[in-house]
């Protein structure tokens, strides 16, 4: 299920970015519709924390889940529109400032150029960036409360609400750097989306090959580093996710798919992973794990730094097309001639 929904979230949320974003405010709303990744925690590990706590059991977790996931459908259904041409409540003026800066045939459906974003290094680097970032957010999305309550032995209940605690703060720091990520032109995008990678992933970087070396015991200091990683993962979208959508403008759809199953791969083999090197859940045991994480983080992260763009590619931009255009028409006392020429735009 929860392959389904990560396939199908990452892909949309390029298409709606491309379609309803301003070039200018992109990185504001890849933040606002990343949130999700905070938001889904948030709800998610104190309601388990306190349904398995309780008689009720994971039967109650299940049902509380379904429904909130198909209200959530419902309303995005009603509500959503594919382009803001289509949708009411958008206004003509509101339609330029989207509209601004982007091609003509922007939000028209064009062939994807598969082979020139294959072989795009800075898109390249993209990959390889969210590949080392989601293999620390899904280590901590999914094994967070298990090294809260195993190696740094956290009740269960306590567990749920401390695991979620990073999460406020995560989505909160999401939201303000939006803005100012968008609007700090003091600096080129291209520097803009370096400074945030060192943020986003560097700081994470930092705090697990803390968390590696830490010695047993330091249950203060260890939630601090498991904080402090989880907050600063939230700014990843205005990092490798916003140049991916810069660099590859209408065609970022493709960009996140692949990134989709990135994280797909990451979900699917990080289990095996931790079970294999950890199946004690001892605090040596998780040092290796967090010290294999935070070598993935440093050398993808490190590829994307060297290769990173900002502005839109070569591919992106309109082909040249063959139009007829009809100048003149004269007649004379014997014949009716007419001049058609094939030009070029």
């Amino acid at each position: 299920m929860q392959g389904f929904s990560y396939a199908i979230a990452f892909p949309v949320m390029g298409i709606v970015t491309s379609h309803w974003s301003s070039l200018r405010q992109s990185g504001t709303f890849l933040t606002i519709l990343n949130c999700f990744i905070q938001f889904g925690p948030l709800f998610t590990m104190p309601i388990s924390g306190l349904f398995c706590s309780s008689s009720y059991g994971w039967t109650a977790v299940y049902y509380t889940h379904a429904i909130a996931t198909y209200a959530a459908f419902v309303i995005f259904y009603f509500v959503y529109r594919d382009q803001p041409k289509d949708h009411c409540n958008v206004s003509s003026s509101e339609l330029s400032i989207i509209a601004d800066g982007k091609s003509s045939n922007h939000g028209h459906k064009q062939p994807v150029p598969y082979r020139a974003i294959i072989t795009s290094i800075p898109i390249w680097g993209v990959w390889m960036s969210y590949f080392g970032c989601m293999c620390g957010v899904n280590l901590f999305m999914q094994f967070g409360p298990t090294y809260l309550n195993k190696a740094l032995h956290y009740n269960l209940e306590n567990t749920g609400f401390a695991g979620a605690a990073p999460y406020v703060i995560s989505a909160i720091l999401k939201i303000l750097a939006g803005p100012v990520s968008d609007y700090s032109t003091c600096v080129s995008q291209r520097v803009r989306v370096i400074i945030f990678t060192f943020i986003s992933q560097g700081v994470p970087t930092c705090a697990l090959l803390t968390l590696a070396f830490l010695p047993e015991g330091f249950t203060t200091a260890g939630f601090g580093c498991y904080m402090l990683a989880i907050t600063a993962f939230g700014m990843t979208p205005l990092s490798s996710i916003k140049s991916g959508q810069l660099v590859a403008s209408q065609h970022a759809h493709f960009v996140m798919a692949v990134s989709a199953f990135l994280n797909s791969l990451i979900v699917l083999l990080l289990p095996n992973m931790v079970t294999s090197v950890a199946p004690q859940n001892t605090s040596a045991q998780w040092s290796t794990i967090f010290l294999i994480t935070g070598a993935i983080l440093f050398a993808t992260n490190a590829f994307f730094v060297c290769v990173a763009r900002a502005k839109p590619a070569e591919w992106t931009k309109e082909a040249p097309k063959q139009i007829q255009r009809v100048f003149s028409v004269k007649e004379s006392d014997t014949n009716l001639s007419s001049r058609i020429d094939m030009v070029n735009v």
